[in-house]
């Protein structure tokens, strides 16, 4: 269920979203002092909390943070029953955690001073024209990944890992799979946390760019509401 509510009446915060009394609606221009994409809203209130929080957590893990920004797709073929929707997004974070655990445990055998990286995510699933799809942020400790990795690389990287593990979710062959992972220009975003910051949003460089492009994810049009495929989720620790 979409809506059509006007962004600009900031009287709807804090109303009911649509299909959902469980959400509230946000129709400020900013979040916490952080801007939102002007063109999308309105959004949803508890979903950029959830943005807020996780993004807040991951800076806390790692003070020099990489952020990316990545779509997911299905192919054709694939069901689209509530069941299938909310199982195979678990399946894909859960196959991508594990391969950067793989990979932190490697790097460990090799150098006692490599660096851990904890994995936190936001998502959220949205329609178009009957057709499913997720848009997802991913965080990482940037000292230990500091890029997406080319299209065209023959060695393993956070790229091909995206890929490896959408194929995997999708139960595809890795040349099936990887094409439905889908990377927009400019997807990658680096937060740097001064040394003595104590987690206030502008002792953040590179923050304020983030949510901004982020904060698409939290808004309420061409989402789904009333069914029980879950249209948003987060890391939980």
């Amino acid at each position: 269920m979409s809506t059509n509510l006007n962004y600009r009446n900031p009287q709807l915060t804090g109303s009911r979203v649509v299909g959902n009394p469980k959400l509230n609606v946000f129709a400020d221009l900013q979040y916490h002092g952080l801007e939102l994409m002007p063109s999308v809203g309105p959004f949803c209130d508890q979903y950029l909390a959830d943005l807020y929080q996780v993004t807040m957590r991951a800076v806390g893990d790692h003070p020099r943070t990489l952020a990316i920004r990545f779509d997911l797709r299905l192919p054709a073929s694939y069901g689209d029953s509530e069941y299938s929707l909310n199982r195979v997004i678990g399946r894909f974070f859960e196959s991508f955690k594990a391969k950067i655990a793989h990979d932190r445990q490697r790097a460990r055998q090799y150098s006692s001073k490599s660096h851990d990286c904890r994995v936190r995510y936001v998502w959220a699933r949205e329609s178009r024209d009957q057709k499913p799809h997720w848009h997802c942020v991913i965080f990482l400790n940037k000292d230990a990944y500091h890029k997406l990795g080319a299209v065209d690389s023959e060695q393993e990287t956070i790229r091909s890992r995206i890929q490896s593990a959408w194929a995997s979710a999708l139960h595809l062959e890795w040349f099936e799979g990887s094409p439905l992972a889908y990377f927009p220009q400019n997807a990658c975003y680096y937060l740097n946390a001064r040394p003595s910051c104590n987690f206030h949003h502008g002792e953040i460089e590179g923050l304020e760019a983030l949510f901004k492009r982020a904060s698409y994810i939290c808004k309420l049009d061409t989402k789904q509401y009333g069914r029980r495929a879950h249209g948003f989720g987060s890391s939980r620790s």
